[in-house]
């Protein structure tokens, strides 16, 4: 967890812990299995029974009505892969472009991750938000986002 928190090198998240660098990789492997399962059950869009107590919710913390998600994207620098092309972004380092969506409580929604070559168009795209038409109760539907959330 050190490591994915604080962003650092495998070996330093050995060092840190006292701990070899195969030993630091098989364990942050583990994790991230864990996270990789846990993701699949934690982080998933409003259902249509959520969806009233969501959109009610930004109301009362923001004032926007009709919202049922909120949207925003980060580039986050990476080691220079291997098979590096495509990898890079456009501010000339390798990296990882990242959207997330999140609920009226901060609670994680959806969350895409693609090369850093990819704009921001194309992640929202290729994005599991993008792709699923959901309707969202009776009053309204959703198939876009604007950048302050995903509106009726």
């Amino acid at each position: 967890m050190l490591y994915l928190a604080q962003g650092g090198t495998m070996d330093s998240a050995a060092t840190v812990l006292g701990i070899s660098r195969p030993r630091a990789v098989v364990y942050i492997n583990e994790c991230l299995d864990v996270l990789s399962t846990m993701a699949a059950t934690y982080v998933v869009l409003p259902n249509a029974n959520e969806v009233q107590a969501v959109e009610d919710g930004f109301f009362a913390v923001a004032g926007f009505p009709g919202v049922v998600g909120a949207v925003d994207g980060t580039i986050i620098a990476i080691p220079r892969p291997h098979d590096f092309e495509g990898w890079y972004c456009r501010k000339g380092f390798p990296a990882v472009n990242v959207q997330a969506v999140v609920d009226h409580l901060g609670a994680f929604r959806s969350i895409s991750i693609r090369s850093g070559s990819n704009n921001d168009q194309s992640l929202w795209n290729g994005s599991g938000v993008r792709k699923r038409s959901f309707h969202l109760g009776s009053t309204c539907s959703a198939t876009q986002a604007t950048r302050y959330g995903l509106t009726c």
